[in-house]
């Protein structure tokens, strides 16, 4: 293992699936000055040991700025932080007495016979590290390594049109020439005049803002959508190269885009949006109800998000249809998650496509993340549930409740009977008929407490605390459910087409940075027609999106009747 890290102030912390072996923490190794980029990540493979751990001493656990040594399969050790040479106790599984201290980097095998390692799978370091000094985001203003003011024009005018993503007309060289001219005349160095024009090019609406008028700007949308960043030099190509980008070369872009790594920026944002991860992350799992999460609850929190990122780059791609997101007859789980919903035989750090539990089968809804959002940390949140499958999966948000409803009492069920009070019978006495609380949850509750038979951490219960035994069957279109699974085959069967529409609206909506209105509706039924004999494949929604006129002509383009 090459580890690319230089002596200095670097600050690491250990990141993944190591706190579960032994001797390994993933505490910061330095709490105060974590700079935000410096991160070491390990993924791990397996424990090896050469005889029994029985009676043996866990090693004292460190949070200092000590060496850090990472094993890899030919037992050789590597310095991956610090100073001081030789084996010592540290954050590795083992304690430094092993006949080799402050000798050198090498460990010999029988140094392994009583004591465990961990196989590295796997090192990566985020740090501003450059091959070369300066950074070539600095280099492309210097000549020969210094800042030459004679020249200093020039570069400008370049990195504006990179910045602007344009060729540049007489008028925008004019006004950057001018802005770095008044900036030296004012009497500053060069350095802070370069500085404040970079600015200013960086502060233009030509750099924030996203137009819709020439090639350019419809390259820029596309690199935006799929990349969150700036086309490359292959987009800005086809720009300069075709009077008209055609339908079929925007659709070839969709293809490179989504290949290349950047394409994953698009999947975790939509995924981000569309799940909710923003009332996810305010959520915090209560240990008081779930002890498991006491000493796992931050890692397998963010394995959870992963979970939906990782479930729609599959269906993503390979090509699959995206009714996969109501029901699947995969799931998409690494070793820590695959525990925590009860599935044997999952040995890997890596997220990876295994058979859905009949129990709970597949799709967004049996994510634990979507579970956990629409709780409390203790228990579900039956009525946010029902609001998100119409709000997230069926595109029908319900109305806003009119302010100062109060909450929903606790369960105190019959003091006499001593007889606990179900969620079910909770919402129906107090959302009795002919109420305004009513009107709109007869069509919110039946599809949250559908769903009860899951908690608020994703698994699968009988019973509620405080309110007795689950009671999860509901009419919806004069159609008896009961449960999850007879929910998701209902959503598939039934409500497919509303999927199908409001699946295409939040791409629509994402694709186009803004909220549609009503004037989207003509084409947001086009490309659900498109969407629906497809397939539902996405890859096919994305390119009608990109070829659509809306889309072609920008945010402000006026929807054809």
């Amino acid at each position: 293992i090459t580890v690319p890290v230089k002596e200095g102030p670097q600050h690491f912390e250990v990141f993944g699936t190591l706190e579960e072996h032994l001797g390994v923490v993933s505490d910061p190794i330095q709490d105060k000055d974590r700079s935000p980029g410096y991160w070491l990540k390990f993924r791990t493979l397996s424990i090896v040991n050469h005889n029994s751990l029985e009676n043996f001493s866990l090693p004292a656990r460190f949070n200092w700025t000590e060496p850090i040594y990472l094993v890899r399969p030919d037992e050789q050790w590597i310095k991956a932080f610090g100073h001081t040479h030789g084996l010592i106790p540290s954050a590795n599984g083992n304690n430094g007495t092993h006949g080799n201290e402050a000798k050198g980097p090498a460990i010999y095998p029988d140094a392994m016979k009583t004591h465990g390692h961990v196989v590295i799978e796997k090192v990566e370091f985020e740090t501003p590290f450059f091959e070369t000094w300066p950074p070539p985001a600095v280099q492309q203003f210097l000549t020969e390594g210094k800042l030459d003011g004679k020249e200093i024009p020039a570069k400008l005018k370049s990195f504006a049109a990179k910045a602007w993503r344009k060729e540049l007309s007489g008028a925008d060289v004019i006004h950057v020439e001018k802005t770095w001219a008044e900036e030296i005349s004012a009497g500053t160095s060069e350095l802070e005049a370069l500085q404040n024009s970079i600015v200013t090019i960086l502060s233009d609406p030509r750099f924030l803002y996203l137009p819709h008028s020439n090639n350019y700007d419809l390259v820029s949308r596309l690199s935006y959508f799929l990349w969150n960043g700036p086309p490359d030099a292959t987009l800005a190509a086809l720009a300069d190269k075709h009077n008209h980008l055609d339908d079929f070369v925007i659709e070839q872009q969709v293809d490179r885009l989504l290949a290349d790594s950047r394409g994953r920026r698009f999947i975790e944002d939509f995924v981000a949006q569309w799940v909710d991860f923003t009332r996810f992350d305010q959520i915090a799992i209560d240990p008081n109800y779930y002890p498991a999460f006491k000493d796992r609850g931050l890692r397998i929190r963010e394995y959870m998000k992963q979970e939906c990122v990782e479930f729609f780059a599959h269906v993503l791609s390979k090509d699959l249809s995206c009714l996969s997101f109501l029901e699947s007859d995969f799931v998409m789980v690494n070793e820590t998650l695959a525990e925590h919903y009860g599935i044997a035989d999952v040995f890997t750090p890596r997220f990876i496509p295994v058979t859905a539990p009949p129990h709970r089968g597949g799709g967004v809804l049996a994510q634990a993340a979507v579970m956990l959002a629409q709780s409390n940390g203790q228990d579900a949140h039956t009525v946010n549930r029902g609001v998100w499958i119409r709000s997230r999966l069926l595109g029908d948000p319900p109305s806003d409740p009119p302010p100062g409803v109060p909450s929903l009492p606790e369960p105190s069920g019959d003091a006499k009977a001593n007889v606990p009070v179900s969620v079910k019978r909770r919402l129906d006495l107090h959302l009795k008929a002919g109420t305004t609380c009513y009107d709109c949850h007869k069509d919110i509750d039946p599809w949250g407490i559908a769903t009860e038979g899951f908690d608020a951490v994703g698994l699968p219960r009988t019973t509620i605390q405080k309110a007795g035994p689950v009671v999860k069957n509901v009419v919806i279109d004069e159609l008896e459910i009961n449960g999850l699974l007879p929910l998701k085959q209902f959503l598939l069967k039934q409500r497919h087409g509303q999927f199908a529409h409001g699946f295409t609206c939040h791409m629509l909506s994402y694709a186009l940075g803004r909220p549609l209105t009503f004037r989207d509706e003509p084409i947001v039924r086009n490309l659900q027609s498109e969407f629906e004999g497809n397939g539902y494949n996405m890859r096919s929604l994305i390119k009608s999106i990109v070829t659509s006129t809306v889309y072609r002509q920008g945010p402000q383009s006026k929807i054809p009747k």
